[in-house]
């Protein structure tokens, strides 16, 4: 893990072995880089990765980060009230329109927009989806 990609610091590995690999990584280090990994590696296999490295998934992380984010709201966040003058405005809009929309000129290929398709397909026709034909029909 890490290091330059100098020939002599790669290593070669069939598909199975880079899903075990980011597997691996991420039971051992808990990066939601490696889960996506695995997830984009295996999207239709039926893989699933466990949700024990995710700190959201314990109930007492969830109250505090909860307590956390209620205490920057409203009232308590520093910028509560405030507005941002028009010399402000038009500084941010000038660093937006120089900076450009970083996907300007990306297309994505077939392959990936078929891809994005069925992931909505699957999205939409979830029981729990509001979209679902069950729910629509109510």
């Amino acid at each position: 893990m890490g290091g330059t990609d100098d020939p002599d610091n790669l290593v070669e590995l069939t598909e199975d072995e880079h899903i075990q690999a980011h597997k691996d990584l991420y039971e051992k280090y808990g990066l939601r880089a490696d889960a996506w990994a695995v997830h984009r590696l295996t999207e239709g296999k039926g893989i699933v990765l466990s949700g024990d490295k995710n700190p959201m998934a314990d109930p007492e992380v969830r109250t505090k980060h909860k307590l956390a984010m209620e205490k920057r709201t409203g009232e308590n966040n520093h910028f509560y009230g405030m507005k941002h003058s028009e010399a402000s405005k038009k500084k941010m809009s000038v660093i937006r329109k120089k900076q450009g929309n970083f996907r300007k000129g990306y297309t994505h290929s077939e392959e990936t927009k078929q891809r994005i398709r069925q992931g909505v397909k699957r999205w939409l026709h979830r029981k729990d989806s509001d979209l679902h034909p069950s729910a629509l029909a109510d």
